[in-house]
């Protein structure tokens, strides 16, 4: 996930705020860094934002990631398909994602729960 993070400042010329809440272990990072990837390159390249916030929050069966923008630009509006992508993608993993007011994505996705160890 940092690398995601660290290429959107340097490839995709984004500042990248970021929050991080709830228990972190069980965060699925094989479908939460490609979604954040995804999000990330819509938002450099169908907006002038230059700084984006992302709250990533962990809870035991969930995972919820927001990225929110200022700047010209909607990706609600500019990036339909991108964002119906990325729809397709939570989806298929058992997850939503929301759009409000064209400067905030949210998605959320179930955690898998492993089995306690020795079982």
């Amino acid at each position: 996930m940092l690398r995601v993070l660290a290429e959107a400042r340097e490839e995709l010329g984004l500042a990248v705020s970021t929050q991080l809440t709830g228990k972190l272990d069980p965060v699925p990072s094989d479908v939460v860094v490609p979604l954040l990837a995804d999000a990330l390159r819509l938002i450099a390249r169908h907006t002038s934002a230059d700084a984006v916030e992302v709250e990533i929050h962990a809870e035991p069966a969930r995972t919820t990631v927001t990225v929110r923008y200022e700047g010209d630009g909607d990706v609600a509006v500019s990036a339909a398909a991108g964002l119906a992508a990325l729809a397709e993608q939570a989806s298929r993993r058992g997850g939503t994602l929301t759009v409000a007011g064209g400067s905030r994505l949210s998605w959320s996705v179930p955690v898998k729960t492993r089995p306690p160890a020795g079982d």
